[in-house]
């Protein structure tokens, strides 16, 4: 520390490096200043000494290792939790979430939810989310008001919204949500979000990809969730989900699709071609039965 006492010191535990090797040190003293890790070094090594430093956290028998993130959320869902279960995917939709979220969803529903959920992603090691829902400027001064990182991005749909009931103010809205929001970086960066490319039309899909790209932000949807999807891009549009946005000119490294349990190896090439981000989401595909994203 070169005579700079650390503002914090975090001893013992067993680090995991994340180095290309996967490196692991037991005992490990860890020196941070200014939010920065500055030295990391064994238990007894004559680097550095506890004294001074502003606080000690002794992580004995636990590990230590970086911030887990969870890529995909809709947080405030948690109010939502056990109420339909062991239903596929759009019957769990169509026929109970969506009349539950237009009765029940407004800001202070959306605020302690995703309060509530933030707590228990404290709690488990996560610092850092995505999240996509209604009311989404709530979610980012509930993730503001826990200190949590947050990716928070506005949803589209082509039908009215609890926080849009008209379609037509929706882009807007999320232009006025991307100016608040946007100083906030890096604890709080937004983004935008088309909800699925059967909830979207290529309009709506197009325009606001144009926005997310003029804005230099994330663009977000679901994709390749279930065969249910599938078949119903395929009698829409002639063709399956992948290739109906690669089509519109949608997909590219700034484009996270999220779930895409049922990709073909065309759809992966063109993922790989155009370097789109991928969010697999194995709890919810397990509740829904939606299929298994072809990771390994």
């Amino acid at each position: 520390m070169q005579g700079t006492d650390a503002d914090i010191l975090i001893t013992g535990g067993t680090l995991l490096t994340m180095s290309a090797k996967r490196e692991f040190i037991e005992d490990a003293v860890i020196s941070i200043k200014d939010g920065i890790i500055v030295t990391v070094s064994k238990k007894g090594e004559k680097v550095i000494s506890n004294h001074g430093a502003k606080e000690v956290i002794d992580a004995t028998g636990c590990i230590i290792l970086p911030g887990l993130v969870n890529t995909h959320t809709h947080l405030p869902m948690v109010c939502f939790r056990g109420m339909a279960d062991d239903l596929p995917l759009m019957e769990w939709l169509t026929n109970h979430i969506f009349p539950a979220e237009a009765r029940f969803v407004n800001k202070k529903m959306v605020y302690d939810g995703a309060i509530l959920a933030m707590a228990e992603m404290i709690l488990s090691g996560t610092t850092t989310f995505c999240d996509a829902y209604f009311f989404e400027d709530t979610v980012a001064e509930a993730a503001d008001a826990c200190g949590i990182r947050a990716v928070v991005a506005q949803g589209f749909a082509d039908f009215a919204t609890p926080d849009n009931p008209k379609y037509e103010k929706m882009m807007a809205a999320a232009e006025s949500f991307v100016n608040h929001w946007k100083p906030h970086a890096p604890m709080i960066t937004p983004a935008f979000f088309c909800h699925s490319p059967y909830t979207c039309s290529p309009k709506t899909l197009v325009n606001v990809k144009k926005a997310a790209s003029a804005e230099g932000i994330l663009y977000l949807t679901h994709l390749s969730e279930n065969q249910d999807e599938i078949e119903t891009i395929e009698k829409r549009y002639g063709k399956r989900s992948v290739q109906h946005l690669y089509d519109w000119g949608v997909l590219d490294n700034q484009t996270v699709a999220v779930h895409c349990n049922w990709l073909t190896k065309e759809d992966m090439v063109i993922f790989s071609d155009l370097g789109v981000r991928v969010s697999h989401n194995p709890e919810s595909s397990m509740k829904l039965a939606a299929g298994v994203a072809p990771v390994p």
